[in-house]
C-alpha cells in the first residue's frame, strides 16, 4: 500500500486530516515495522539478527536483519469511498479513535424525507431535501462529511433543480444532473493536488479559497452563472447557501467520500455511470520507493533499524506468554493483530470491519513512500510508549483469532 493511499483510507474512516497524516508516517516508519519484527520473533523465525546491516530505503541507517517465512496470505483492500459511508469519529471517543457509527450526523434520522419518497424517477422530490436542509440551517452548522449520503446527494440535485438561473445547463429545469457539475468540480480539485497547487494536507477552507472559488468565479467552464450565484437571497453576497453546499461537497470529497452517484453506495445499481476517482487513488499512481515497512512485509530477509529491532523484540517478549499461533501462523495475521494493539495503545481504535481491512492490508503489503506522502523518516521517532514499560500493556491472546477472516 502506498502511503498516500493509507492517508486517504484513514481519512475515509473519519480521522481528521492532520491526525491521519501523522499516523500514516508513524505506521510506515515505525509501528508496522515494530509489529512485523515482533511477529517474526513470535513465530520463531527471527532468531538470527545480524548486526551492522543497512536498508537502502532509509539512507544512513544502520540496523539489524531479521529472517522469516514469506507471508502466507493476501488481504484484499476496498476503495476508500466504498467503506467511508457510515463511519466517523464518535463524540467522546479517544483522540484519533476510528469507530463505526450508525449513519452519519445529519439526514439519517429524516427517513420520511430521504426514504420512500425518493428515487431516480421521482421528479422534483430532491427539492424537498434541499429546502429541508435550508429550513433547518444545517449547512451553517455541519461540515460536509457529517451528512448522510442519500440526504446530501438529493440536496445536490435539489439545489440545481431550484437554481435554473445559476446552472443553466446540466439538463432542463427540474431535471438537473448533479454529476454534470460536481464531477468537473472533483476534477478541478484533483488537478490542484496533483500539480501541487495545494498540499495534500490542505484544509477544506484552503481548497475552497485557492481552488474552487476561482474556478466558480471564472464560470466553472460554462457551468455556472457566477453573478447570479453570488446574489442569491438569504445570505451575504459571496457566501450564499448554494455556495455553502458546494463547499460542503468539497469537504466530503477531500475527506474520502464520493461526489458522484455512480460511486455512492446508496445509488449502486441505479444506472449511474459518471465515476470520479478518489484523490488518494490518483495520487497513489506516483512511483513509490521501498521503505522498512514494505521490506519487512514482503521479503524473507529484511534489514531494519536497531531501535525497531529492539522495540519489536521487547514487544515479542511481552506477548509471548499469551501467544497461541505457533510457528505456522500466517505472518500477516500476527503482524496485523500486533499492529492493531499498538495503535490501540496510542489511542487509535481500529476495530471496525473497514478499519481492520486497512490494518490487514498494511500488514500484508507494508507501506511504501511516495512523493505525495509524509516525508521520509517523519514518523520514525519512537513514541515514548514503544518501550518495554508501555509494551507490557499489550496483551496478544489468540492473536490469530482476531484476524482469521483476513488470512
Amino acid at each position: 500500500m502506498k502511503d498516500i493511499e493509507l492517508y486517504g483510507r484513514l481519512k475515509a474512516l473519519g480521522m481528521p486530516p492532520a491526525k491521519a497524516w501523522a499516523l500514516t508516517a508513524r505506521i510506515r516508519d515505525n509501528l508496522h515495522p515494530v509489529a512485523a519484527v515482533a511477529a517474526a520473533k513470535l513465530r520463531g523465525a527471527g532468531d538470527r539478527v545480524p548486526r551492522g546491516a543497512s536498508f537502502s530505503g532509509l539512507a544512513g541507517t544502520t540496523g539489524a536483519g531479521i529472517q522469516y517465512a514469506q507471508m502466507a496470505s493476501k488481504v484484499g483492500g476496498v476503495a476508500a469511498g466504498a467503506v467511508a459511508s457510515g463511519f466517523g469519529v464518535a463524540s467522546g471517543a479517544a483522540a484519533g479513535s476510528v469507530v463505526p457509527i450508525v449513519g452519519t450526523v445529519i439526514g439519517a434520522a429524516l427517513g420520511f424525507v430521504v426514504g420512500k419518497f425518493f428515487g431516480p424517477a421521482k421528479l422534483g422530490q430532491a427539492s424537498v431535501t434541499w429546502n429541508d436542509m435550508v429550513a433547518h440551517g444545517y449547512l451553517q452548522n455541519t461540515r460536509g462529511a457529517g451528512f448522510d449520503e442519500r440526504y446530501f446527494a438529493e440536496a445536490m440535485k435539489g439545489v440545481m433543480d431550484e437554481g435554473n438561473d445559476i446552472w443553466g445547463g446540466c439538463g432542463p429545469d427540474r431535471h438537473k444532473n448533479p454529476d454534470c457539475f460536481f464531477g468537473p468540480l472533483a476534477q478541478v480539485i484533483r488537478s490542484a493536488y496533483v500539480s501541487g497547487a495545494v498540499p495534500v494536507t490542505a484544509t477544506t477552507q484552503q481548497v475552497w479559497q485557492s481552488v474552487v472559488l476561482p474556478w466558480l468565479a471564472s464560470g466553472a467552464n460554462g457551468l455556472v452563472n457566477w453573478q447570479v450565484l453570488t446574489r442569491q437571497p438569504g445570505q451575504p453576497a459571496g457566501n450564499t447557501l448554494q455556495m455553502l453546499l458546494i463547499e460542503a461537497a468539497v469537504d466530503r470529497y477531500i475527506n474520502g467520500l464520493p461526489i458522484t452517484r455512480a460511486d455512492m453506495p446508496e445509488y449502486q445499481g441505479q444506472g449511474y455511470t459518471d465515476h470520479e476517482p478518489s484523490i488518494s487513488s490518483v495520487l497513489a499512481q506516483a512511483p513509490a520507493v521501498p521503505t522498512m515497512s514494505s521490506a519487512v512485509a514482503t521479503q524473507p530477509v529484511a534489514s531494519v533499524s536497531t531501535p525497531v529491532v529492539a522495540s519489536g523484540s521487547a514487544l515479542a517478549q511481552a506477548v509471548a506468554p499469551s501467544y497461541t499461533g505457533g510457528s505456522t501462523a500466517p505472518q500477516s495475521g500476527v503482524s496485523a493483530s500486533l499492529l492493531s494493539q499498538l495503535l490501540a495503545q496510542n489511542g487509535v481504535g481500529m476495530s471496525s470491519p473497514a478499519a481492520q481491512q486497512v490494518v490487514g492490508q498494511v500488514a500484508a503489503q507494508g507501506v511504501t513512500q511516495t512523493a505525495y506522502g509524509p516525508p521520509a523518516g517523519s514518523g520514525s521517532g519512537l513514541p515514548s510508549w514503544v518501550v518495554p514499560a508501555g509494551i507490557a500493556g499489550v496483551i496478544a491472546v489468540k492473536v490469530i483469532g482476531a484476524h482469521k477472516a483476513l488470512s
